[in-house]
């Protein structure tokens, strides 16, 4: 009897024990979508950027300049500022890109060649380091919950 009452607890917290969902590679799945992604931030049009992330205001984005911005208008208006002074954009990705998902979330970690004609002639080339986080919504597709783009210093304006 005693044995048992022993037993039953551990068996049951054994039972209980957290399952972890396991990551999974889904590099396949996700470089068609982030390619999509970066060929509309290149149309310079927000409007082809925009049905590809949340609108959570008090999602994160970093990007190179500034440090960050919170929520999906903020972030949105300044690429918009900036787009109102570029002539032309390119993004080429590296072939260090990898996504993994684990249930509902997935990030993608990349570098790029980010190129950028300004309307006044100026021209800027960086590699740039990118994770991006996606989250699966109701509707079944993927949007980006968090941006984090950075250019290393010796790197940067060149």
């Amino acid at each position: 009897m005693r044995l048992r009452a022993l037993l039953i607890p551990a068996f049951l917290l054994s039972a209980c024990r957290p399952y972890e969902i396991p990551a999974e590679n889904v590099t396949g799945e996700f470089k068609p979508l982030v390619e999509q992604i970066l060929a509309a931030w290149v149309s310079l049009d927000i409007r082809q950027v925009e049905p590809f992330y949340t609108r959570n205001p008090g999602d994160i984005f970093f990007d190179v300049s500034p440090l960050k911005y919170v929520g999906w208008e903020a972030y949105s208006s300044a690429a918009e500022a900036m787009h109102r002074q570029a002539k032309s954009a390119s993004f080429q990705i590296h072939p260090d890109f990898r996504a993994t998902r684990r249930g509902g979330l997935a990030w993608v970690s990349y570098t790029f060649t980010a190129g950028m004609e300004m309307k006044d002639g100026q021209k800027f080339s960086n590699v740039v380091r990118a994770t991006q986080v996606f989250a699966k919504q109701r509707s079944e597709r993927w949007l980006v919950i968090h941006d984090h783009f950075s250019v290393p210093a010796q790197e940067q304006n060149q």
